[in-house]
């Protein structure tokens, strides 16, 4: 199977984004259930129309400046521009090298936002 997203770390340096649908049947790494709360100002343009997409995300206190990110596909039942803000989702590291143990219940993320260049905070529920 061919996996049509890029998988791994994205440079602190490097802000590319995968703003895109993944594969949902590809389910390798752990899910977790999360809560996003998405920026004032992307609320404000407008919150995503797609039920799934993949971005850069740092684990807090590490800093999108000085540490790696990694790609963190987020799934959702609506849309998060039906489903308000916070969203709840279905989230996972896609990579199989990620630092799948500091992703548990009571850790936040941040989620880059590639419309309005802010983050998102990412709650990890369970």
């Amino acid at each position: 199977m061919r996996l049509a997203v890029c998988a791994g770390s994205i440079g602190p340096r490097n802000h590319a984004t995968l703003y895109h649908s993944i594969l949902p049947q590809y389910r390798m790494t752990p899910e977790h259930r999360a809560s996003i709360t998405w920026s004032q100002q992307l609320m404000d343009e407008g919150l995503p129309t797609v039920r799934e997409l993949t971005n850069p995300a740092w684990i807090d206190p590490d800093a999108p400046g000085d540490h790696d990110g990694w790609s963190l596909a987020c799934r959702f039942e609506r849309a998060p521009s039906e489903l308000g803000n916070p969203s709840a989702a279905t989230v996972r590291m896609v990579a199989a090298d990620a630092p799948h143990d500091r992703v548990k219940a009571g850790v936040t993320l941040r989620l880059f936002e590639p419309t309005t260049k802010q983050y998102a905070s990412v709650a990890i529920v369970d």
